[in-house]
């Protein structure tokens, strides 16, 4: 089983800017494709461990993303993808 979350852009520059703020402050994460279930997006989110959740949203509240969707925790196990919100906008 894998679990993480994505935070979830309607811009693709925003998504992109958000990763290199997150990577500026040494939080481990990446691009990746937002899955189908979301149906929201630009179809790239930022894939970030569940245990940087509460350093991610204090450096998120920092700044002002008009494009930002939400936050969703994804839970990958035998081959089913579970989609669920977190907080969003």
């Amino acid at each position: 089983m894998e679990v993480y979350v994505l935070a979830v852009f309607r811009s693709r520059t925003q998504t992109t800017f958000f990763e290199r703020i997150l990577q500026s402050y040494n939080i481990p994460c990446s691009i990746v494709n937002t899955p189908d279930q979301l149906k929201v997006g630009c179809s790239v989110a930022v894939k970030i461990s569940t245990s940087q959740l509460t350093n991610v949203i204090k450096i998120f509240s920092r700044r002002k993303f008009d494009s930002f969707v939400g936050f969703y925790k994804i839970v990958k196990a035998d081959g089913r993808i579970a989609v669920m919100p977190i907080t969003s906008r």
